[in-house]
């Protein structure tokens, strides 16, 4: 009988291996490239005139990048790799389905290639930490949707009644991020009379209606400085409620 735990986790560990390793070393290799980046960064704001003469490396660009690398590339890559691992170590079952694991990983990771370099070219979104453009959105949606199912598997699936609050916290992780990512770039504009009329006729306030629905970025009317202030920020879409 002593043998036999040994044994299932060696089955669990040998059977997301391969899959768990390619998002592992994409994660290592997205953390060099935004080192590098954030190298090249605090070169050009000790001196401005550091590749000043390249557009694709200005200073904006490049942070923008080093960001984008970071967050997607390293924190994403790793994070998916260690929730699948508790889901399947801790619930004492296999994963399933990884091929939806590397499939999806491959995407993930072109989708993160697609957005550094269009950091580069002056297409990432004005909005700090969801600086990819908008067109690589869908296939990150598509790519951690793939990346989730076995995840999702594993926990529906496990051999254990009880549950680890590690695997609460992997599983809707997986299963939540998709929707966050998808609702992060609602923003929400109120005027003075609109934040009345919102108050009278329905007893709320702006930030009642952010805590309500936490995919709305609330911006204040008197920021100049945002990013929708600007005429160059890309949208896409708007709408007028008047009071």
């Amino acid at each position: 009988m002593s043998t036999a735990p040994n044994a299932e986790v060696s089955e669990i560990d040998s059977s997301a291996r391969g899959p768990l390793s390619l998002l592992f070393a994409s994660a290592l290799c997205w953390l060099l490239v935004s080192g590098v980046l954030a190298l090249v960064n605090y070169a050009q704001f000790i001196s401005p005139a550091f590749l000043a003469e390249c557009p694709f490396l200005s200073y904006g660009r490049v942070h923008a990048m080093q960001e984008t690398a970071l967050i997607y590339g390293w924190v994403a890559n790793a994070g998916f790799a260690v929730a699948l691992w508790l889901l399947a170590r801790l619930g004492g079952t296999p994963l399933r389905s990884l091929n939806w694991v590397v499939v999806g990983g491959l995407f993930w990771n072109l989708g993160v290639f697609l957005g550094v370099g269009g950091a580069g070219l002056g297409e990432a979104a004005a909005i700090g930490f969801l600086h990819l453009p908008r067109t690589v959105g869908l296939l990150l949606l598509v790519a951690s949707a793939a990346i989730a199912t076995p995840g999702i598997l594993a926990w529906s699936g496990r051999s254990r009644e009880s549950a680890f609050a590690a695997q609460w916290y992997a599983a809707a992780a997986l299963f939540l991020f998709p929707w966050l990512f998808s609702a992060a770039q609602v923003t929400l504009l109120c005027s003075p009379t609109g934040r009345r009329c919102l108050w009278d006729e329905c007893g709320l306030r702006p930030d009642d209606l952010q805590a309500q629905a936490p995919k709305l970025r609330l911006l204040d009317e008197r920021n100049l400085g945002a990013d929708l202030a600007s005429g160059s920020a890309p949208q896409d879409g708007m709408v007028v409620l008047p009071c």
